[in-house]
């Protein structure tokens, strides 16, 4: 059986800081629900981070991201074909409008009516650019669905390597728990060599999960399938699936998705927050111990101090 890892003690006077200065504006926030701690809650006192047995990782910009804003590339493309029709802004909202009605009409990448993923981003393209003109479409949908199945479209953090070599050294199981396209997942984490620290068997998408972030029931569903693998050295078996779950943090950037859908499953959460846009972070503070079931962080690096993990591979 797995040893459950000890707690790291770790001192808040940074978040408590934080709290002196915008307590009251946390507390409105419409991020925190009823089930977050009030400023007057939040003491002194220091909180125990619970080590990790699993980290899962949500994956589009959590562990890659589009090299330029995604409307920024389909323009560069489409204005080698038409001028410059149509602008940027025109694309960010078209692609926005019609990307949520499409979702609507074929859930999960349009796999509920038997589609190939090719097909639904087809179809997408096709509504985002239609103008009448079928022969500049079908050059314009080509060459970007080409585009963004190569590696060239993406680039992977920084940050994301050091943290999971980290886990690596201290026996963490890390893995992808993401909505996020199932081919370009699996293109980013074997072009960019971060396939070896999951393995195959540890990507969990709602593809193939038919469930999806932000119900929780997506978390339920992946904490089975990690009791029955075996995970190399580091089988969970033996373990309850409340064990798992008091020891399993999921790192993600939306708020509702990521941090909302995997508390209410039961499982710690961190809030990755690269652009401080949360209000969580003061300028120039790379985390937040918001409570022990809650961290936000500016960086994945953050994560391998308060984690425990020193560079001798061994949890401090």
């Amino acid at each position: 059986m797995p040893t459950i890892p000890a707690y790291k003690t770790v001192n808040t006077t940074k978040f408590t800081r934080l709290v002196n200065q915008i307590g009251k504006n946390i507390s409105k926030s419409p991020l925190m629900d009823s089930a977050s701690p009030q400023p007057s809650e939040l003491n002194v006192r220091p909180v125990k981070v619970v080590k990790p047995l699993v980290v899962s990782f949500d994956a589009y910009d959590t562990i890659y991201e589009p090299v330029a804003p995604v409307h920024q590339q389909y323009h560069a493309i489409v204005t080698r074909y038409k001028g410059n029709w149509p602008s940027e802004e025109e694309i960010s909202t078209r692609y926005r409008q019609h990307y949520s009605q499409l979702c609507q009409e074929y859930p999960n990448y349009g796999k509920s009516a038997g589609w190939p993923i090719e097909i639904f981003w087809k179809t997408l393209l096709n509504r985002v650019f239609y103008d009448g003109e079928p022969t500049i479409m079908d050059a314009v949908v080509s060459e970007i669905a080409s585009h963004f199945s190569s590696h060239a479209a993406y680039h992977v953090f920084e940050d994301v390597e050091p943290l999971l070599q980290a886990l690596a050294k201290n026996g963490v199981i890390p893995a992808v728990a993401s909505n996020a396209d199932e081919q370009v997942t699996h293109l980013v984490l074997h072009t960019f060599g971060l396939i070896d620290y999951f393995g195959k068997e540890n990507i969990f998408l709602s593809y193939h999960l038919e469930l999806s972030k932000p119900d929780p029931a997506f978390f339920e569903k992946i904490g089975t399938k990690l009791l029955e693998l075996k995970n190399g050295e580091h089988s969970l078996k033996g373990l309850s699936k409340a064990e798992i779950k008091d020891h399993w943090w999921h790192v993600g950037d939306d708020y509702k998705k990521d941090v909302l859908c995997s508390q209410r499953a039961g499982i710690r959460s961190v809030l990755l927050d690269r652009k401080g846009q949360y209000g969580f972070l003061k300028e120039g503070e790379d985390s937040v111990i918001v409570h022990d079931r809650f961290i936000v962080a500016r960086s994945l690096l953050a994560l391998i101090d308060l984690f425990g993990m020193n560079e001798s591979g061994k949890g401090a």
